[in-house]
């Protein structure tokens, strides 16, 4: 058996041996010559420096305004604008860096300037330099000036970058105005070291060659670059920077440089401020580097890996261990970065790659191994604004085993990629947002000899943009394998094979497992699981399962030409058939073996007192389980408890549905203990090379000796191998669906009476057919659609609403094109219920108030595809459609008319159309119970999803619906919702009405039991509300209970074996809370998880979920 999984550790780092740095004796350095005192209390001049302007020195006294001296007594005070400092340092030797630093204190903000430069002497070259202003020489950099206290600025070179200089002697200058100056030092130094930055124990006045003489900043650490081969930066565990980490520094094949964290705790963490424009870590040109273990928040890009036009060749870069997190900035503008990068991603390599280093390899051999990221734009992104296309711009990209929660476009976005692989990496949930490119999980373009193997995408949400799928090959992609996948519940295909850019070659699409996507595709002519396009492809397609979650989506889409593809042994089928079968067996009914069968050496066997029992009669006793559906991304643990009385081993086998053959490879082997005592066994099966997919059968034996008495108390499935947290993954039953078609004798069309008098006017109930845009006075059409939506029980709990309609005819004017695109925009959608004035139409309801304006829209281009396009309202609920009577839609243009004088209009089918087919329709999908009033989402579950939504509109007053946070409908959404939220966490809806196709989102995927401190709730309210709410969380969580001999402090719950509510007992409120929280689909998770990331630290999260990756 072959490891799969590797375990990630943080090594621990060895201090080296800290060398002697040589301090240049400059000339009068701490101003303490001449000696002043009370009486002679001003010197104009400064000894042993060329002064110009009013600068002099001066002393400790109590009214001088940068009293005390850092360093003596004295120091230069300049209180007027222009004097400067200058002194001649040492000639500049080779291989050698010249660090300066220098005191500084600002006598007034505003006001205050400040420059220190090292020069050439007799040359205007300026080698390092800062400034509290910007300028425009690359060797400057612009530094933070603070009022009122002492700053130590260092500034540095390294002689290497400058041999032209190397016999001149260094100068130091120093000017500035209303500003003070002390303890000027020069250090001289031609040895490696590695550099201590910490923000919370260092100061920039030390030389930050080990921990306890620290840097206090990225800006003293700026000095000593270039990096040597062989150098470090190390960032103190648990500490916060909110500077960019600017890197420059290659190293070499026997000495590496590194960025890496020292210390005990999490890892240190770079919170940036402005997401569109701030960078985590900037590495130019890297070579030979290592990043391990930095976090970093709040940013346009977390790290980039910058190469200059000039660099070519580099090599051997790796980033492990790293946290991204809300990089949220969805501007998608390169010419806002000097077009070097436009998405927001958590590591990205890019640069300039024009003139001789267009066709050039940036850089060869890329690792990224277990880094996480959420709410990015991606895991890991590459792109080049504008050259050529050159597919070997970077060589042999390595990611894996790493998760992509919620990103934007998912895990990773590939230009120009030439060999390598991307295994075991979790992109899950993303998309949401409106973006002109369209959203996906994954992405490749011009890129070539590539394999993308064992991982999961899933739960990406297109909202109005196109794609959301889950795997997009885009184009002019060549030998790319995609094999062992599992792509999921996703809105859009599983798979797009498109040509932008040129044809695919040679795709090579094998053994992967795609169920349940397509759930809310762009329109009716991308409704498949696997979508193509006409540009003659090649490749194969092969022994994949393909299983579509209604018999209205395609498994290839029908429109494509597949004649290209070498299409054979794929297993088609419906996502019914196989999303009920169960992953955990308990043998709670005598004689009821729940599906297990085909038994071998096992005699008597028998189900009784809550056991699977029976006798080995031979070396190989085992028993099959009925089908399963367990997607091994998601649940990597068998868990089996149960007791023999012989033999030292037991066994495991699986097979999966791309490869159903039992073999020992997909096995196994597990030690037993042969007391006749019921043991828990884990058995991951995360750790087998062959654990990729969906699982579709086990296979167990409990011992491999004859004569043994076994018992199998259960056989589970899970997520977890803690018993605290292994639950099942049990499937909610699907809503129910009603499809409503509009009112006839209630639906049409209104004019306005005037170009923008907005004032309906001339209204029309009885055409066919119904207008949206305006006419030949630029007056504006609106229409009414009425649905009786009375057939929806009273109790119905609406989780998804559809309104579709069907275009007849083609437009008439410049609707769908030329500049009339930005003139109208989107077809937007407003909801009145019951009606927007009386239910008959009439032109008021040109003009009418909405009960939710802009509930829904066509998106502009999207309603241009198809002639039949749907639109899914946002968040419905009992609150918006009718449930006893009439609800109506007015669709309008985003924009009313376009001012041309010419009549510009769509046309579609109204409820008096003669092909029934074509009538506007509103499909409705719901729950019958009575869903909890904190489930604000709808999703049937009170979960950390539905806190968002009360935290997002906290402070909403007299128009709340409970879909914005509303729990006790009092149109407020405050503190007494969030209550009930504490209360109802975790509730969920015992029971489904029918078994069709489940929406996206409505899965239950897993119930987990956890434990946290309840100091972490403290902190989790104190940070998303306010100190008085922390009470109530606690409260909430640990409430009393009235009962006497029993814990004292309950919380509500789900329980794990049957789905039912009920009460989860803790023994103490103030050291542990046990919360039973049910988690609803993959992308949710995280959603929950981040209320209780400060119960753990940034990766606890992680480690629930994926227990053997993170484990650190």
């Amino acid at each position: 058996m072959s490891p799969r999984r590797r375990t990630c550790r943080f090594e621990r780092l060895e201090a080296r041996q800290v060398l002697a740095v040589v301090s240049f004796p400059l000339a009068n350095a701490g101003f303490e010559s001449p000696q002043l005192d009370g009486v002679n209390s001003w010197h104009p001049a400064v000894a042993g420096w060329t002064t110009t302007g009013a600068a002099g020195t001066t002393f400790e006294i109590p009214a001088a305004e940068a009293s005390p001296a850092p360093e003596g007594e004295q120091y230069v005070l300049g209180d007027s604008a222009g004097w400067s400092l200058a002194q001649r340092g040492p000639a500049i030797a080779a291989e050698t860096r010249y660090i300066f630093k220098i005191d500084v204190f600002a006598l007034s903000t505003g006001a205050s300037t400040a420059s220190i430069q090292l020069r050439a002497a007799g040359s205007s070259a300026v080698l390092a330099g800062a400034a509290n202003f910007p300028s425009a020489n690359s060797r400057m950099r612009e530094i933070d000036l603070p009022e009122g206290a002492w700053t130590t600025v260092v500034v540095g070179f390294n002689s290497r970058e400058l041999a032209a200089q190397i016999g001149r002697d260094v100068e130091i200058r120093v000017s500035g105005s209303r500003l003070a100056v002390d303890n000027a030092r020069l250090l001289v130094d031609d040895e490696l070291h590695d550099y201590y930055v910490s923000s919370s124990a260092g100061s920039d006045g030390n030389d930050g060659f080990d921990a306890a003489s620290a840097l206090g900043s990225f800006e003293a650490l700026a000095a000593y670059m270039p990096l040597l081969p062989g150098e470090r930066i190390l960032l103190k565990a648990g500490d916060t920077f909110t500077k960019e980490l600017t890197i420059r520094g290659k190293g070499d094949p026997q000495s590496p440089v590194e960025l890496r964290r020292y210390g005990e705790g999490p890892n240190p963490v770079i919170r940036r401020q402005d997401l569109a424009n701030d960078i985590g870590v900037l590495w130019s040109n890297a070579s030979y580097a290592n990043i391990d273990g930095i976090d970093v928040e709040h940013a346009k890009l977390g790290i980039y890996l910058r190469y200059e036009w000039t660099d070519v060749g580099s090599r051997n870069v790796k980033i492990e261990n790293s946290n991204f997190r809300d990089l949220t900035d969805p501007t998608l503008a390169a010419e806002n970065h000097n077009y070097e990068f436009a998405w927001s991603d958590a590591i990205f390599v890019g640069g300039q790659a024009w003139n001789q280093a267009e066709f050039a390899t940036r850089l060869e051999n890329l690792t990224i191994r277990n880094v996480t990221s959420e709410n990015a734009a991606h895991l890991f992104g590459t792109a080049w604004y504008y050259p050529q296309v050159y597919r070997s711009r970077l060589k042999n990209l390595i990611i894996e085993d790493s998760v992509a929660i919620n990103n934007l476009g998912g895990a990773f976005q590939l230009f120009n990629v030439d060999g390598g692989h991307i295994k075991r990496v979790k992109a899950i949930g993303g998309g949401g947002q409106d973006t002109w490119s369209g959203t996906t999980l994954g992405f490749i373009q011009s890129s070539q000899n590539f394999l993308i193997e064992d991982n999961e995408f899933s739960y990406i949400d297109r909202a109005q943009a196109a794609d959301g799928s889950g795997m997009d090959f885009e184009g002019d992609t060549h030998n790319v394998t995609f094999r062992n996948n599992v792509i999921h519940n996703n809105a859009g295909a599983a798979l797009l094979i498109l040509s932008t850019g040129g044809r695919n070659t040679n795709l090579v699409i094998e053994d992967n497992v795609f169920y349940n996507n397509a759930r809310d595709p762009w329109n009716s002519e991308i409704n498949s699981e696997i979508q193509g396009s006409n540009d003659n492809h090649t490749g194969v397609i092969r022994n994949n399962g393909i299983y579509r979650g209604d018999s209205s989506i395609h498994f290839f889409s029908p429109n494509a030409d597949w004649s290209g593809f070498a299409i054979n042994n794929n297993r088609q089928g419906e996502y019914e058939s196989v999303r009920q079968r169960p992953r955990w067996w308990d043998f709670s009914q005598d004689g009821d073996f729940e599906g297990w069968s085909g038994l071998n050496q096992w005699l008597a066997p028998q189900v009784a007192g809550g056991a699977l029992n029976g006798q080995s009669a031979g070396p190989d006793p085992y028993i099959h389980s009925p089908p399963t559906w367990a997607n091994s991304n998601a649940v990597p643990f068998a868990w089996v408890r149960m007791s023999q009385t012989a033999g030292s081993f037991a066994q495991l086998f699986f097979v999966t549905d791309h490869d159903p053959v039992w073999e020992p490879n997909k096995s196994v082997f597990f030690q037993i203990t042969p007391d006749g005592q019921m043991h828990d066994y884990f058995i991951n099966l995360d750790e087998l090379a062959d654990a990729k997919g969906v699982i579709t059968q086990v296979r167990l034996d409990p011992t491999i000796d004859a004569g043994s008495v076994m018992s199998v108390d259960f056989v589970r499935l899970t997520d977890s191998d803690d018993p605290a947290q292994a639950h099942p993954a049990p499937a909610l039953p699907a809503p129910a669906e009603l499809t409503f078609v509009s009112t006839a004798a209630l639906d049409g069309d209104v004019l306005e009476t005037v170009q923008d008098s907005g004032v309906g006017g001339v209204n029309s109930s009885s055409s066919t057919t119904f207008r949206i845009g305006d006419d030949a006075a630029n007056r504006a059409y609106r229409a009414l659609l009425s649905f009786d939506t009375s057939l929806l029980p009273d109790n119905a709990s609406v989780i998804e609403a559809t309104l579709g309609i069907t275009r007849i005819g083609n437009p008439t004017g410049q609707v769908p094109i030329g500049v009339a695109n930005s003139q109208f925009g989107d077809i937007l959608v407003d909801l009145a219920a019951p009606s927007f004035g009386a239910s008959q139409l009439s032109a008021d309801d040109w003009q009418a108030t909405a009960t939710k304006s802009s509930v829904s829209k066509f998106a502009w281009p999207a309603y241009l595809h198809g002639m039949t396009i749907y639109s899914r309202l946002e968040n419905p609920d009992n609150d918006l459609i009718n449930a006893t009577g009439t609800t109506q839609f007015r669709i309008r243009y985003e924009h009313d008319d376009d001012h041309d004088q010419t009549a510009d209009y769509m046309s579609y089918a109204s409820g008096d159309h003669g092909n029934a087919a074509y009538r506007p329709t509103l499909t409705v999908k719901y729950y019958l119970n009575d869903a909890p009033s904190a489930d604000f989402n709808s999703d049937q579950i009170v979960s950390g999803a539905d806190f968002l939504i009360w935290q997002r509109n906290f402070g909403t007053t007299g128009t709340a619906l409970r879909s914005d946070g509303d729990a006790n409908t009092d149109t407020d959404v405050d503190r007494d919702d969030l209550l009930v939220w504490q209360l109802q966490f975790g509730a969920a809806m015992p029971t489904a009405v029918t078994t069709s196709a489940v929406g996206i989102g409505a899965e239950l995927q897993t119930v987990s039991q956890e434990t946290f401190d309840a100091a972490a709730f403290v902190a989790v309210a104190q940070a998303l509300a306010s100190p008085s709410q922390a009470d109530m969380v606690v409260e909430a969580f640990a409430a009393p209970a009235a009962r006497v001999g029993t814990p004292q402090h309950t919380s509500r719950g789900v329980d794990p074996s049957t789905d039912d509510a009920h009460v989860i007992e803790t023994a103490s409120p103030l050291d542990s809370i046990t919360i039973a929280k049910t988690r609803s689909d993959r992308d949710e998770i995280m959603v929950i998880d981040k209320l209780f990331e400060h119960a753990s630290g940034p990766r606890g999260s992680i480690e629930r979920l994926f227990p053997t990756r993170w484990r650190v």
